[in-house]
């Protein structure tokens, strides 16, 4: 495959600054404590705050798990129908990163949240993901490792900013 000049590829697990898995505790629909994300939050694409958990989270893990802007979260245990899906943190509400999901944060000055958003749902993400997962019964998972040797294709920040604007539109 000829690469377009100053391009590069590069493994999804470089292009990252954080990637770990949420905060893990009872969570309850009662819409009591704090909202928390779960698998359901991420199902279609996007974050559906109808679709949250709720929990008790103290002060020093609500500091660590709260999303920031940009923040990505990735399903890396569900059926195998559903593993890699995922979800950009866009707007700034409270919300903190549950179990069952893996955060990405976007490596600032490397790639843009939008752009590595946009990679993670391309087909041959998704078929990585499905490749490397590990299968139980009605379940897969998949670790840091499996999600960190996704090969991509990286353009310069200016081309990444008009492809992930074209592809949002």
């Amino acid at each position: 495959m000829t690469v377009p000049e100053g391009w590069r590829c590069c493994s999804l697990g470089s292009l990252v600054s954080t990637m770990r898995n949420g905060y893990v505790c009872k969570q309850s629909r009662s819409g009591e404590g704090y909202p928390i994300s779960r698998i359901e939050t991420i199902s279609q694409g996007v974050i559906d705050l109808n679709a949250v958990g709720y929990a008790d989270i103290p002060l020093p893990e609500r500091e660590k798990f709260k999303l920031q802007i940009g923040d990505i979260l990735l399903s890396h245990i569900n059926s195998l129908k559903h593993i890699g899906k995922s979800a950009l943190y866009k707007e700034d509400f409270d919300l903190y990163h549950g179990m069952n999901l893996m955060l990405l944060r976007a490596k600032k000055g490397k790639i843009t949240p939008e752009y590595l958003h946009s990679l993670l749902t391309t087909t041959d993400a998704r078929s990585h993901f499905r490749r490397f997962a590990k299968q139980a019964i009605n379940q897969a998972s998949l670790n840091k490792q499996d999600i960190s040797q996704l090969e991509v294709l990286l353009p310069p920040l200016p081309e990444q900013k008009k492809i992930a604007a074209i592809l949002s539109s």
